[in-house]
């Protein structure tokens, strides 16, 4: 009877001490994240490897409005593709940027940092990192449920605004 008592008492105080421990590497990482840039400059978003799309005037046409697919819709009103840098692969935004003969009117989601969101995110984004880092902690504390809310709002909190209009290519 002893044996048991203590064997729950010493397995009650680990589990405090993980609680403990878990609280504060989330708070840690909670800090980590409130110190990314919350405010990025509207209407420029970038791109993974560190190019930066800037779409000077933003243009106030309805995407919905325009026919076409996830990654390319026809603008009425100026009567041009719009395409949707958001659903596009890095290497197909490059050969977009690069290829077209005219600057392309785009399309994208930019997230709190500042950077597109691509159809190819790395995975290692430190934001996604924390977020696992998160989930994994609260899964070994019992808590699924929370750690299930957390991945919504992370999922929620990424995109920020979305961007359409003629995008200015960097000079070299």
């Amino acid at each position: 009877m002893r044996m048991r008592l203590s064997q729950l008492f010493r397995g009650r105080s680990e589990a405090t001490e993980a609680r403990l421990a878990a609280q504060r590497e989330i708070d840690l990482l909670e800090r980590e994240l409130e110190s990314l840039p919350s405010s990025p400059l509207p209407g420029s978003a970038a791109l993974p490897d560190g190019l930066r799309v800037t779409v000077a005037s933003p243009c106030t046409e309805s995407w919905d409005a325009m026919v076409g697919n996830a990654r390319v819709r026809h603008c009425s009103r100026c009567d041009r593709d719009v395409f949707n840098l958001s659903a596009l692969s890095l290497a197909e935004i490059h050969a977009l940027l690069t290829e077209h003969g005219q600057r392309p009117c785009v399309r994208f989601y930019r997230r709190k940092d500042g950077t597109m969101l691509t159809a190819d995110c790395p995975v290692n984004r430190p934001e996604r990192v924390a977020t696992r880092v998160l989930l994994a902690i609260a899964v070994a504390i019992g808590a699924t449920a929370i750690a299930e809310e957390v991945l919504r709002r992370e999922v929620r909190s990424q995109v920020i605004d979305s961007t359409m209009g003629d995008v200015s290519l960097p000079t070299s």
